[in-house]
C-alpha cells in the first residue's frame, strides 16, 4: 500500500507491505510541497504505481500538475508532466481522478474538469479527451464535467463507470475511438445538491426554480421533470409573481441573469461596479414590491469596501446599470477580503422596507428605509459574538417575521456554536433559541423560515440533520423536533422557501433533491369562521412527548336550549389522579379552541418526566380524557 503525508509542511511518499511499517520512497526530484495527490496502483502489475500531483512546487509541470510513474521492481521514477493535456484543470484539486485499466498498466485515465485517456501511460502526448465539457456541451445527458471518481467493471475491463458532479455514466467500450459513447445511469438517482430553491408568492403556481451545485439553474412546472434554465453552478435564485413574468438566476460568484418564465429574453443584469461576491451569493426580491431587488456585493472602486448591498428599483427591466449601492462603507470597511454579505432578509408588513443583512464574519446589520433615498444602518450583532471571528460564526440566513419587522431569527452555520438567535425588538436585544440543539453534538443550522399558523408562528429550520420545527421559541427551553423525518430523513437542508397564500413549503437538500409540502395550519388572514362544531371533541396534544410545552385543541358545540355559552374545564392530572394544572375554567361559546400547557409555568408543583392525563369536562356532563407524556 502507498500513502502520502505532510510533515512540517513537507510532502512525503510512503510504501508498506503490512500497514504498520512504512518506507519513504519519494525520489530527490519529487516536489516537497503540493496540493492534492491521487495514487493509483496498476492491477495487472502492482509494482507499477502512478501519482497524480496538483500544485507541485517544482518543474516540469503542465497546467500546474505532474504525473509520476513509479516501478517498485526497478526503483525507477518518471515525471511525465510534459505530456499532460495543456487544458488540464482540477480546480485546485477539487476534481481529480486517476485510474489504470485492470489488464493494461499503460492504459491510464486522468480526470479533472475533463476526462483524458492515454494508452501509453502519457509516455507521449498522444491522449484523447473522452469526457467532461466537450460532451456536456452537446445535446443530451452524454457526460458531465468535474470528475470525482470511477471504476472499471470487475468482470469486464472494457466497461468503465464514471462519477461526476452530474451523476453516474457508463462507457460500454472504453477502447473505442473518439467520440466516446456514454450511457447515463441517473434514472431516479436523486442526489442533486441544491444551493437554493424559490417559488413565486402566487397561490397554486406550480413552478419551482432551484440552484444546483455544478448542475445549473433548474426549473419544474408541475411534475418531477426538471429542465435547465441556465448553466454553471446554479446558486441563489428568485421567482417573481406571475404578473411580472420574470425569474432571476445566478451562477458561481454572483452574475445575475433575468429571463421570462419561459426562458426568453435572457439578459445579464449584474450591477456594474460590483465585486467580491461570494461563490453562492445572496439576492432578494422585496416582498412588498417585486420590482425591487437587493444584491450583496462590494464596490470595485474601493479597495476596502469588501461587502455591501445594492438595490435595483426596476428588476423586471434591469440591466447592469441602474443599481444603487445603498449601504456599503459601514458594512464592510475592513481591510482585506474577509467580509462578505452572506444573508439578506426583507420585512413585509409593520415597518416594511427594513432589510437585515448578515456577513461571513458574523456581523448583523439592520437597514431602515432600505427602499428610500437615505437608508440608515445599525450594527445589531448579538453581544459577545465579536463579529463572529473567534467563534467561526457565518450568518447563513436571517428570517424576518413578515408581520412584525422587529422579529428576526438569525442562523449562524457552524458546529459547537450558538447557531440561532432571536430578536423581538429590531436587534436591540437577542435571545439564544438553540434550545435542545445546543452542545458539541448539536447540528449546524443553515436556514430558517417563519410559518404563520393562526395567531401563532411556527418556525422551520434546515439543519445538517434534516428539517426541524418548533411551535414556540422559548430561549434555552426551545424544543426542536424533526418534521417530515420519514420523507426527507436526516439529509442536510441548506435552503427553503415558503409562501403563505397556499402554505407551500419547498425544501432544497444537499444530495437528495427538492421536497415540497403544504404545511397544515390556519392562514393568518382568516379571522372568522362560520363552521360551528356539531359535537364535543378533545384532540391529542402536540407535540407528544413534550418538554416543557404542548398544545391541546378542543371543540365546543352549539348549546341548544341552554344559552349561548357553557361552562368548560380542562385540567391536567398525574397517574395518581392528583390535579396538576387547570388550563380552562370558564364559560365558552361554541367554537374550536387551542390552549398551551407549559409544564414549567402552569403546574402547581414541579413535574417529573412521566405519563399525565388531561380531561375535558362541560356543564352538560360531557367528559373525556386523553394521555400525554412529559419527557425531560
Amino acid at each position: 500500500m502507498y500513502a502520502h503525508t505532510r510533515e512540517g509542511g513537507v510532502l512525503k511518499l510512503w510504501r508498506s507491505v503490512d500497514g504498520v511499517n512504512w518506507t519513504s520512497i519519494a525520489p530527490a526530484n519529487f516536489p516537497t510541497s503540493s496540493g492534492r495527490v491521487v495514487i493509483a496502483i496498476a492491477p495487472s502489475d502492482e509494482n507499477i504505481v502512478y501519482f497524480f500531483v496538483q500544485g507541485p512546487n517544482n518543474t516540469p509541470a503542465t497546467a500546474g500538475h505532474q504525473l509520476w510513474r513509479y516501478s517498485h521492481s526497478t526503483g525507477t521514477w518518471e515525471n511525465r508532466a510534459i505530456n499532460l493535456p495543456s487544458d488540464l484543470s482540477t480546480q485546485s484539486g477539487y476534481d481529480m481522478t486517476l485510474h489504470i485499466k485492470p489488464d493494461n498498466h499503460d492504459f491510464v485515465l486522468i480526470g479533472g474538469t475533463n476526462l483524458y485517456r492515454s494508452t501509453d501511460g502519457f509516455t507521449t502526448s498522444n491522449y484523447s479527451t473522452i469526457g467532461g465539457y466537450p460532451y456536456y456541451n452537446q445535446a443530451g445527458d452524454t457526460h458531465h464535467p468535474d470528475l470525482q471518481g470511477g471504476m472499471f467493471k470487475p468482470t469486464n475491463p472494457n466497461i468503465y463507470y464514471s462519477t461526476t458532479d452530474g451523476g453516474i455514466h457508463r462507457a460500454n467500450n472504453i477502447l473505442m475511438p473518439e467520440p466516446m459513447a456514454w450511457e447515463s445511469l441517473n434514472n431516479g438517482y436523486n442526489v442533486t445538491q441544491l444551493y437554493s430553491v424559490a417559488i413565486s408568492p402566487d397561490s397554486g403556481d406550480n413552478m419551482i426554480v432551484a440552484g444546483a451545485q455544478d448542475n445549473g439553474s433548474l426549473a419544474t412546472d408541475s411534475s418531477d421533470t426538471w429542465y435547465e434554465i441556465y448553466g454553471g453552478d446554479g446558486t441563489v435564485l428568485e421567482l417573481a409573481p406571475i404578473a411580472d413574468d420574470r425569474r432571476y438566476t445566478q451562477y458561481q460568484n454572483g452574475p445575475i441573469q433575468r429571463q421570462t418564465r419561459t426562458g426568453q429574453g435572457v439578459a445579464t443584469i449584474t450591477p456594474s461596479g460590483s465585486t467580491r461576491q461570494l461563490f453562492v451569493n445572496p439576492i432578494a426580491l422585496d416582498p412588498n414590491n417585486s420590482k425591487i431587488m437587493y444584491y450583496g456585493a462590494g464596490k470595485s472602486s474601493s479597495p476596502t469596501i469588501t461587502s455591501g448591498i445594492w438595490r435595483n428599483d426596476n428588476a423586471p427591466n434591469a440591466s447592469t446599470a441602474g443599481w444603487v449601492p445603498i449601504y456599503q462603507s459601514d458594512v464592510g470597511s475592513v481591510s482585506g477580503w474577509t467580509r462578505r454579505v452572506s444573508a439578506i432578509g426583507v420585512s413585509k408588513y409593520n415597518s416594511a422596507n427594513v432589510v437585515y443583512i448578515g456577513t461571513t464574519d458574523g456581523i448583523i446589520k439592520r437597514i431602515d428605509n432600505a427602499n428610500g433615498t437615505s437608508p440608515t444602518g445599525t450594527d445589531i450583532t448579538p453581544p459577545g459574538l465579536n463579529g463572529g471571528t473567534a467563534q467561526g460564526g457565518f450568518v447563513r440566513c436571517i428570517a424576518v417575521n413578515h408581520y412584525n419587522s422587529n422579529y428576526a431569527l438569525a442562523a449562524f452555520g457552524n458546529y459547537n456554536f450558538r447557531n440561532l438567535w432571536l430578536t423581538t425588538d429590531g436587534g436591540t436585544t437577542w435571545t439564544d433559541v438553540e434550545g435542545n440543539l445546543s452542545g458539541p453534538d448539536g447540528p449546524s443550522v443553515r436556514w430558517a423560515t417563519y410559518v404563520p399558523n393562526g395567531n401563532d408562528i411556527n418556525v422551520f429550520i434546515g439543519t445538517s440533520i434534516g428539517l426541524l420545527m418548533t411551535e414556540r421559541l422559548r430561549g434555552d427551553s426551545t424544543v426542536w423536533v424533526h418534521a417530515a423525518a420519514n420523507a426527507i430523513g436526516n439529509v442536510l437542508i441548506g435552503y427553503m422557501d415558503y409562501r403563505e397564500s397556499d402554505r407551500l413549503l419547498v425544501v432544497g437538500t444537499h444530495g437528495r433533491g427538492v421536497f415540497s409540502a403544504k404545511v397544515p395550519g390556519t392562514p393568518t388572514s382568516v379571522k372568522e369562521t362560520n363552521n360551528v362544531p356539531t359535537g364535543y371533541a378533545l384532540e391529542q396534544n402536540y407535540p407528544n412527548p413534550f418538554n416543557p410545552s404542548t398544545k391541546i385543541r378542543y371543540q365546543v358545540p352549539e348549546n341548544r336550549g341552554q344559552g349561548t355559552e357553557i361552562r368548560v374545564t380542562l385540567k391536567v392530572y398525574d397517574v395518581m389522579g392528583r390535579e396538576v394544572a387547570t388550563l380552562v375554567n370558564e364559560e365558552k361559546a361554541p367554537g374550536s379552541y387551542e390552549v398551551e400547557f407549559d409544564a414549567a409555568r402552569d403546574a402547581v408543583s414541579p413535574m417529573a418526566s412521566g405519563v399525565y392525563y388531561y380531561r375535558l369536562k362541560t356543564g352538560d356532563k360531557f367528559v373525556t380524557t386523553k394521555k400525554m407524556v412529559l419527557l425531560k
